[in-house]
């Protein structure tokens, strides 16, 4: 949803615009998102995971930009992390098939045949932050994931 061009990624149900005591603008339409969770339904002596079922639903949300009334105190405040480098470096870490990474490439790419992201040198950027939001806004490294 941060690729649609909002300029605050921020985005509300229709009950949770409601409950701030604002409206959707007449005429917008929402963006279409998803949940999922493996939903465990253990019962008559068998373990939680011999039960377990996929739950997935999906919801319409809408941008706050889409939406009018909402007192500005009401909007929740999003932190931002403090080493957001480091976290993306975790979690693709955490990846089970992770993609090999390298650097040094310009432009950044994603080859899916190789299954490797390639991004430009480290020293070529200012700070880690843009070095991030340069390498993970690219187009080619969205079509990895």
């Amino acid at each position: 949803m941060a690729a649609l061009g909002y300029s605050k990624n921020f985005f509300l149900t229709p009950k949770e615009v409601q409950d701030l005591g604002g409206k959707i603008k007449e005429g917008e339409k929402g963006h279409v998102t998803y949940y999922w969770k493996w939903n465990n339904q253990g019962e008559n002596g068998q373990s939680p995971a011999e039960k377990e079922k996929p739950l997935l639903r999906y919801y319409y949300a809408y941008n706050i930009a889409q939406c009018h009334g909402i007192e500005k105190g009401r909007i929740p405040m999003i932190e931002k992390p403090k080493h957001p480098l480091e976290m993306c470096v975790a979690i693709v870490g955490s990846m089970p098939k992770a993609p090999e990474i390298s650097h040094g490439v310009y432009p950044a790419s994603y080859m899916p045949t190789l299954d490797c992201i390639d991004i430009p040198k480290k020293d070529d950027f200012p700070n880690d932050e843009t070095l991030l939001l340069l390498s993970l806004s690219h187009p080619d490294s969205q079509h990895w994931s």
